[in-house]
């Protein structure tokens, strides 16, 4: 049968999953009142549910309060990359609060590749925060080749850029350019630089980890959202 793990942590959740022989798995989170910052606020198959042969998985989303606005200075935004595949380049920002108290992402967030002197190297892209947008606080940065913690709550935007292909003749980019750094622009005006570079997720033929572009055209993947693991 499946255990319950309603009202736990999510480290705490885990750990009766593992428990009983089932994987689990944080989907997303939701503003719930009653239950602290990061407990299990539903599951998915139910507690009591019958099980079936090996592998099953218990899927969660935790609580989450009503939080303010996120303060510039409670943010902290870290570009990772994502490796390439099929011509194209794939990479994210990640956004977590380094503040004492929790806070929400609201509204438009965009994003310009830059180059070493400041100026625009890439195409801006904008895109909106998705619900409910809250944090956990005192978030650290997320070890490379890792996700964030069990009931670390940070956002991520996918992001995307076609580098083999191009608008020649043989189909192939003429000009492939590495922004040095995204400009990400929030809200209320608030800009973070972020370096274009991921040194923990290297390969042969990029070293840095960099966010690789042809002609600057880079486009998000999919809209903000958790970081679920």
């Amino acid at each position: 049968m499946t255990p319950s793990v309603i009202g736990l942590s999510a480290a705490a959740a885990a750990k009766v999953a593992e428990r009983d022989g089932f994987g689990f798995y944080v989907k997303g989170a939701t503003v719930a009142s009653g239950l602290p910052l990061g407990a299990v606020v539903s599951q998915s198959p139910p507690a009591g549910d019958p099980t079936w042969g090996p592998g099953p998985e218990i899927d969660v989303t935790l609580a989450v309060p009503n939080a303010p606005a996120c303060a510039p200075t409670q943010l902290a935004v870290d570009f990772r990359g994502g490796g390439a595949g099929a011509g194209n380049d794939f990479g994210g920002l990640v956004f977590r609060d380094i503040g004492a108290m929790p806070c929400k992402l609201a509204g438009t967030v965009s994003v310009t590749g830059i180059g070493a002197a400041g100026g625009a190297d890439t195409r801006t892209i904008t895109a909106r925060f998705t619900g409910p947008g809250v944090l956990s606080p005192h978030a650290p940065r997320v070890p490379a080749g890792a996700a964030p913690s069990l009931g670390e709550l940070d956002y991520w935007w996918a992001l995307m850029a076609e580098y083999r292909d191009g608008p020649t003749p043989s189909g192939l980019c003429a000009q492939r350019v590495t922004p040095a750094a995204w400009r990400v622009t929030l809200w209320r005006g608030s800009t973070f630089t972020v370096p274009n570079a991921d040194h923990g997720n290297a390969v042969g033929w990029d070293p840095t980890g960099s966010l690789i572009t042809c002609q600057g055209n880079v486009t998000g993947a999919a809209p903000p959202a958790y970081w679920t693991s």
